[in-house]
């Protein structure tokens, strides 16, 4: 009989131990409850043929990036869309461990800030609008299980220029 209620104790001990580590696991992931999986299949962008060969730096609205206007030019030669249909994604270090992205509209020839910075870089899709800051398997990657509490993987959407957070 007494190995019986040994068992339970034992039993009702993992199960609270298990329910401690899901809650930690969440928390250092930085969900602030259960979001699904997302999935670039799952926020389709229609990927459009279009080439430009420059950026109107004289336009308002692209003259406050110029400090970055040597990359921003080297992508618009070298890389093609890469994001949401119509956009190039170009990714600059600001930094140890620090990079910032800007989105070229290929169609209009604007650059739009992301006014986001990754600790461990960014993915995105061409034939997507979902645009991931930290993804997860970087995160892993760099910091294994011990993940600073400021390193957060984000998710967004891209919509007419606009990075929407999808979770907050």
């Amino acid at each position: 009989m007494k190995i019986l209620e040994i068992g339970k104790v034992v039993l009702k001990t993992i199960t609270v131990i298990i329910i401690i580590l899901g809650v930690w696991v969440i928390y250092r992931l930085g969900f602030s409850g259960p979001i699904p999986a997302l999935a670039f299949v799952d926020f389709p962008a229609e990927v459009k043929e279009i080439k430009i060969n420059s950026i109107d730096w004289n336009n308002a609205k692209n003259k406050k990036f110029t400090t970055y206007q040597t990359a921003i030019n080297e992508a618009v030669k070298t890389q093609k869309i890469n994001l949401a249909g119509k956009y190039t994604a170009v990714v600059v270090g600001c930094g140890t461990a620090c990079s910032h992205a800007y989105f070229v509209n290929r169609e209009t020839g604007t650059i739009t800030d992301s006014k986001i910075t990754a600790t461990n870089g960014f993915e995105y899709r061409k034939d997507s609008t979902l645009f991931v800051m930290n993804p997860v398997d970087q995160v892993y990657k760099t910091y294994g299980d011990q993940v600073p509490e400021d390193v957060l993987t984000q998710y967004y959407v891209l919509e007419d220029g606009v990075l929407k957070i999808l979770n907050p």
